[in-house]
């Protein structure tokens, strides 16, 4: 187990804005991984596609979050044309986030094709993750 341990079985916990539930460490830790699992979904589907992510200058990260913002440049390789886009986090109650488990969708910087992030293993994420993939490459193959 991680150095972290975990503080759900060792009696440690704390209270979420609804008093009926706890959250435990792995539950925190597991919601960012399932975040990280739908980037990295996406960025698998559009290298399945023949599109190549890349990060803006000075960003090496494709997790990096700037002013509530992931941004990337979707290249097409034979074409060399790119559609930006931006993965916008939000958090519950305004303020400002770097928490990979506010982010609420992905859209394209043109506003057309957008894609908001749903449960992993869901059909409604499977087919708007494809549906938003094709969106792309039509915007950058020539």
């Amino acid at each position: 187990m991680a150095a972290w341990g975990n503080a759900y079985d060792e009696g440690r916990h704390f209270e979420g804005t609804c008093k009926k539930r706890r959250y435990s460490t792995d539950r925190i830790l597991g919601a960012t991984m399932m975040s990280k699992g739908r980037i990295l979904d996406i960025k698998t589907k559009f290298e399945a596609a023949n599109l190549r992510v890349m990060l803006p200058d000075g960003i090496s990260d494709l997790f990096d979050v700037q002013n509530e913002v992931i941004r990337w440049l979707v290249v097409d390789e034979s074409s060399e044309k790119g559609v930006e886009i931006e993965f916008h986090l939000f958090d519950d109650l305004g303020g400002p986030t770097t928490k990979l488990t506010d982010i609420l969708y992905v859209v394209s910087t043109d506003r057309k094709a957008k894609l908001y992030f749903d449960k992993r293993e869901s059909s409604e994420w499977r087919e708007g993750l494809t549906k938003f993939v094709n969106q792309i490459k039509s915007m950058v193959v020539v």
